[in-house]
């Protein structure tokens, strides 16, 4: 299982967010101030669904998600 992470800075609550990509399952988690392992992603995106509408789990700036689109883009 090969799974793909971005990480950022949330300027406007200065809050660490991040999304993982599980390729074998073609989802991604969504986590707001990820940091513990004890529990699950906040919320889970179909990579269909963020490649047509966009992130719905979270707002990444706009280079984490060019970056987002250009690895996910790919699949």
């Amino acid at each position: 299982m090969r799974k793909t992470a971005w990480m950022w800075r949330d300027e406007s609550t200065d809050a660490v967010m991040g999304v993982t990509f599980d390729e074998d399952r073609a989802v991604l988690q969504w986590y707001d101030e990820p940091g513990c392992a004890c529990t699950g992603s906040d919320a889970e995106q179909p990579l269909a669904d963020f490649l047509e509408n966009g992130p719905r789990g979270g707002n990444p700036p706009p280079d984490v998600l060019e970056e987002m689109r250009a690895e996910l883009g790919a699949f």
